[in-house]
């Protein structure tokens, strides 16, 4: 194992220790931090090596622009300027392959240095968009045999760990946490990998804590997303504890199970887009059991989020086959299946159910009313709209003695081959 001292890191939270712990990955075989602070810019992981981070050391990322990788350091990188951010990585293995980063130490993203001019943004105090910030703090792409474990990731200036067009990936005790006054603070992002393990992590940001994308543009070997798992976590966030969707490909054959949501605009959202913009991402096969939930919107399952600023194209993504099973906690919007562009959503099945709703549902109206994640606010505790073969079983709500204006368990408008507790229902319903 190499330390990085041998190799001329000073690890005092000063000095620049970007040469020296390149030296040691190139080295070959595991890198050691001992205690310390190590300041540093991109580091380009190798294959068959790793980061030994001990407890009591700290990785942490550079504040100068100038010590970063270009937007276009390998042909897979994106930017995603809708996000107003940079293609700029901490971490970095592209095309690589047996690569373990461990050891009970922290890595820091020094988002302090980007997001630090706080300004009202709706309801709550933001950080305004910086003219420039890095991009995913860990970034892994087409590359196999991936190990993250017993780690701490804080303050990462956008998401904290991407894994694109990878196979074999195990993610097992890692503590992310991002400021939730930040922007687009994903915890962790998989998207077109395959063979997929994270477990037992704790994850607090701004966005989106966990999510599964397709997006198959600039890689050279497109897949599929797929065979992911995904078990005891604990999350909370302003967004999405759990989104599946956006991208151009499929996303199919997962598993989440054993979550405690501690509070989220959605507990799960499923969408094939966030905007229709000509192409879409389809979800199949799909289950969600065990959940124990704090989240204003349960679960959010549609085609397009939202409607504004759609091209013209013919929609051809489904949503299907997906099961959410035994679930208790609060919620207080109402959790949607809804068609939105015309794209298809069927065998969607909710069974043991037991949930709170609280709340005064101001917002909420026959006919939906327009709400900060882009999807409508109905009346009912849940609404499906356009959606087929939806099934609902053993589902229960308790009122709290605060929550107003609702109207019963379900509305459903447009929605084939429904069936409650066995029993088939009208497509147009409220019940």
């Amino acid at each position: 194992m190499n330390n990085v001292k041998d190799f001329g890191a000073k690890g005092d939270g000063s000095t620049l220790d970007t040469v020296s712990i390149q030296r040691a990955i190139d080295a070959g075989g595991m890198v050691y931090f001992p205690p310390g602070t190590y300041l540093t810019g991109t580091l380009y992981l190798r294959s068959g090596g790793g980061l030994e981070i001990s407890p009591g050391a700290v990785l942490l990322a550079s504040p100068n622009r100038a010590d970063y990788n270009a937007d276009d350091f390998c042909p897979q990188n994106q930017v995603f300027s809708g996000d107003q951010v940079s293609g700029a990585h901490l971490l970095c293995a592209v095309e690589q392959h047996d690569i373990v980063l461990r050891g009970g130490g922290r890595i820091d993203g020094s988002a302090r240095s980007w997001l630090n001019e706080l300004h009202q943004l709706g309801c709550r105090m933001s950080y305004r968009y910086p003219a420039w910030r890095p991009g995913q703090l860990l970034y892994f792409c087409e590359s196999e045999h991936i190990s993250l474990q017993d780690l701490c990731i804080d303050d990462a200036p956008y998401w904290a760990v991407m894994v694109h067009g990878c196979r074999h990936v195990a993610i097992r005790n890692l503590r992310i946490t991002s400021d939730m006054q930040g922007h687009n603070g994903d915890g962790i992002d998989i998207d077109c990998s395959q063979f997929v393990n994270i477990s037992d992590c704790q994850i607090e940001g701004s966005d989106d804590c966990i999510t599964l994308r397709a997006n198959e543009r600039g890689l050279k070997h497109p897949q599929n997303c797929e065979y992911v798992t995904v078990s005891n976590c604990i999350l909370k966030t302003y967004e999405c504890a759990v989104r599946l969707g956006v991208g151009n490909g499929l996303i199919r054959q997962a598993v989440f199970s054993n979550i405690l949501v501690r509070h989220a605009c959605a507990a799960v959202n499923i969408c094939c887009c966030w905007r229709w913009a000509g192409f879409a991402a389809s979800v199949e096969n799909v289950v969600f059991h065990d959940f124990i939930i704090d989240a204003e919107r349960p679960v959010n399952v549609t085609d397009v989020v939202s409607t504004v600023n759609q091209s013209e194209g013919e929609f051809k993504a489904f949503l299907r086959n997906i099961s959410f099973r035994h679930w208790r906690g609060r919620a207080s919007r109402s959790g949607n299946i809804r068609v939105c562009r015309g794209g298809c959503i069927s065998n969607v099945v909710l069974e043991d159910f037991q949930l709170e709703y609280h709340g005064n549902n101001l917002k909420a109206t026959p006919t939906g009313g327009g709400w900060y994640d882009g999807s409508p606010v109905y009346s009912s505790a849940f609404a499906v709209v356009g959606a087929e073969q939806v099934r609902f079983k053993d589902v229960s709500v308790i009122w709290d003695s605060n929550a107003e204006n609702w109207q019963g368990l379900l509305m459903a408008s447009h929605a084939p081959k429904l069936m409650i507790d066995g029993k088939a229902c009208p497509e147009d319903v409220l019940l």
